[in-house]
């Protein structure tokens, strides 16, 4: 049988008691250590952060200044005048020119005159248009190609 003690064994009371003094004793040192250890969290971001927007600046500075001296270089240069009509030379923007040249048929195109060697038999014309047609995937131009094979082969034999 066990008997009843109401008495708690003194050397449990000093382990208990010495162990709460060194749970409230070592509190405040390891909440400043978190303390210290955001602190120094923060303040790595924000050296970072410092960082990282001083290499931008460097950045555009260093645009501002070719911008700027690509600038004082082109005042620098002699500026050409504005060529003058006193010669009688009328200037006309290059897209009237076309247009008035082509209205005029000073200007032949290319694919009409092709057509035209084609029409009057001229061999190397026919293969220039084959090509042309053949690389514009023209149908047409993929059935007369087949034709073409056929008959070679058909001589061949």
């Amino acid at each position: 049988m066990v008997e009843s003690n109401s008495e708690v064994n003194s050397k449990i009371t000093d382990a208990i008691t010495q162990t709460t003094v060194s749970v409230l004793g070592e509190s405040p040192a390891q909440s400043m250590g978190l303390v210290y250890q955001s602190m120094a969290q923060s303040v790595s971001l924000l050296m970072q952060n410092a960082v990282m927007s001083q290499g931008g600046l460097q950045q555009i500075n260093a645009a501002v200044i070719s911008t700027a001296c690509r600038e004082i270089m082109s005042l620098s240069q002699p500026r050409t005048p504005p060529p003058t009509t006193n010669n009688h030379v009328t200037f006309v923007p290059a897209d009237k020119v076309a247009k008035t040249n082509a209205e005029n048929h000073e200007v032949p195109d290319r694919s009409q005159t092709s057509h035209e060697q084609h029409e009057r038999g001229d061999p190397q014309a026919k293969e220039e248009e084959k090509k042309k047609s053949h690389e514009r995937g023209d149908p047409q131009a993929k059935e007369e190609e087949k034709k073409e094979s056929h008959e070679r082969a058909e001589n061949k034999e």
